[in-house]
């Protein structure tokens, strides 16, 4: 299980790299035992890919903060594009990036390359039947998506789901506080949970002050403060976890 991380501004964090083509990372959080990582990723400009079919043996999931990605030669994900791609989905034929981007990227366990050298097909495609219930999320361009009210009217905020795990509850969102929302806003802690404020700030009501690109991290049991008020509004990319 990983250990409570944050308040923490990834500008405060050294890049390492990524790979072999280019790719740079800081490594938001990271289970030593499985291997799990939350990272920031910087893809560059006129990026290429190993041009290599593969796939991995835990889950991917990505969200594309600023910039563009090519999967497949067909395929952009540009910013505000989500991804879920579960274990065992076979990638990789022709990856690239125009503008290149700013990303997170989770993987659910130490990432490993398994080569294929014969793809059955130029698209994303299944080794074998999906048990995953989150099934394969090409691209979900969420700035397309509607903000769905949520909470009382003392506590309203916006939320767009990303995808869920029916059977665990396990998501992830965008959650919205309009400027000026002040009210309580809090999650049970036996859950895991980890955020990454996108835009504005909100501050929690023991005073700490999330503001953007600053990440956070909490395992199951961890005690928390609710959020109460946020002056400029804010957006944040949130996970709820069944498990640390």
């Amino acid at each position: 299980m990983r250990s409570q991380v944050g308040p923490l501004n990834i500008d405060t964090l050294a890049w390492e790299s990524l790979g072999k083509h280019g790719l740079r990372r800081k490594v938001l959080s990271q289970d030593q035992d499985t291997g799990a990582v939350t990272q920031y990723v910087q893809i560059p400009a006129n990026w290429k890919g190993g041009g290599v079919s593969h796939f991995h043996s835990c889950f991917e999931e990505a969200f594309i903060i600023e910039g563009d990605v090519t999967l497949n030669g067909r395929d952009d994900l540009v910013t505000g594009s989500y991804l879920y791609r579960p274990s065992n989905i076979v990638h990789g034929h022709d990856e690239g990036a125009n503008q290149g981007c700013m990303c997170i990227i989770r993987m659910g366990a130490q990432m490993d390359f398994n080569l294929v050298h014969d793809p059955e097909s130029e698209e994303e495609y299944p080794l074998e039947v999906m048990t995953d219930p989150r099934g394969h999320v090409l691209d979900l361009r969420t700035s397309e998506m509607d903000w769905t009210g949520q909470g009382d009217e003392d506590n309203r905020y916006h939320f767009k789901l990303l995808s869920m795990d029916p059977e665990t509850k396990a998501y992830t969102a965008l959650l919205s506080l309009d400027p000026g929302w002040n009210g309580r806003l809090s999650t049970g802690n036996e859950y895991g949970r980890e955020w990454f404020m996108l835009l504005g700030s909100w501050k929690r009501e023991d005073g700490t002050t999330f503001d953007a690109n600053t990440y956070y991290y909490a395992p199951p049991g961890t005690p928390h403060a609710a959020v109460t008020s946020s002056k400029d509004g804010c957006i944040v990319l949130t996970w709820m976890h069944a498990e640390g």
